[in-house]
């Protein structure tokens, strides 16, 4: 099954490829004096790029945390990866149709803003930060996916999709899912105990391979790779990359016939 993760998110890079194609190249520039890669372009094609490429290299890591049976530090990766799925989201609500919204454009500078004006002072030039309320950002991902359903023909089908995806009840769900996250980000109780297991009972500190947590995991992978076809597919919807969708979609179905995943609801 690990093979077939891997495949699905070097297929993932479908939609990476084609945005470089439309995003200036990053240069070498020298800030406080220390040559590093920005963008000279800060706007939300060179964001989205920049978060994909942090998305598509977590998945990667979470593959080699998976053969090493660490799934505790793979629930943490997964967290900051629905984080950014639903930064993007909130970002693209109303792309490339209408102008940006003052909450689009806050998060935007805060991102492009430097850690620091001096980086050989931190302490004394250390920035304050503008950061987009996560509520927002949460409100704008939920309205995004129901906004997407309507351009589902099936009536059937629309309507379901419309009733999981009503903008409050899933900015609820999404706050659950990334509050039992949240445990093993900060190393919550019920979360870290996790680590336990065999009788008698002991710490897998090397990683849980041979354990009742490998199917556990296994399973819980397919359904978050599932919902990565379906992010990657919306944000080709965005950016008008049809043959890209039509390859993802293909590939979708393709990930769910060999991995057994069943849902009424793709």
């Amino acid at each position: 099954m690990i093979e077939i993760f891997r495949r699905s998110i070097k297929e993932f890079y479908v939609f990476f490829n084609k945005l470089t194609l439309i995003v200036e190249p990053p240069k070498f520039d020298k800030i406080s004096g220390v040559p590093k890669f920005r963008y000279s372009e800060e706007n939300i094609e060179t964001l989205c790029l920049i978060k994909t490429g942090r998305i598509l290299s977590s998945l990667n890591s979470i593959v080699v945390l998976f053969e090493r049976g660490f799934f505790l530090e793979i629930a943490i990766l997964l967290r900051t990866i629905k984080e950014c799925c639903a930064d993007l989201s909130f970002l693209l609500e109303n792309y490339p149709d209408k102008k940006l919204s003052k909450s689009q454009v806050q998060y935007i500078n805060e991102f492009f803003a430097e850690e620091f004006s001096d980086s050989k002072d931190p302490l004394q030039t250390i920035r304050k930060h503008n950061r987009v309320p996560s509520k927002k950002i949460h409100a704008g991902y939920a309205r995004n996916i129901y906004n997407q359903s309507a351009l589902i023909k099936d009536s059937k089908l629309k309507s379901k999709i419309q009733k999981l995806a009503n903008p409050s009840d899933h900015q609820k769900t999404t706050l659950s899912i990334l509050n039992v996250y949240s445990g093993y980000v900060h190393y919550g109780y019920s979360q870290s105990v996790e680590i336990i297991a065999g009788s008698p009972p002991r710490y897998y500190l090397d990683g849980m391979t041979n354990t009742p947590l490998v199917n556990e995991w296994q399973n819980f992978l397919t359904t978050e790779i599932v919902a990565l076809y379906n992010h990657f597919a919306l944000l080709c919807i965005k950016f008008n990359f049809v043959k890209e969708l039509e390859f993802l979609k293909s590939k979708q179905i393709e990930f769910q016939t060999i991995s057994g995943y069943n849902s009424e609801i793709d």
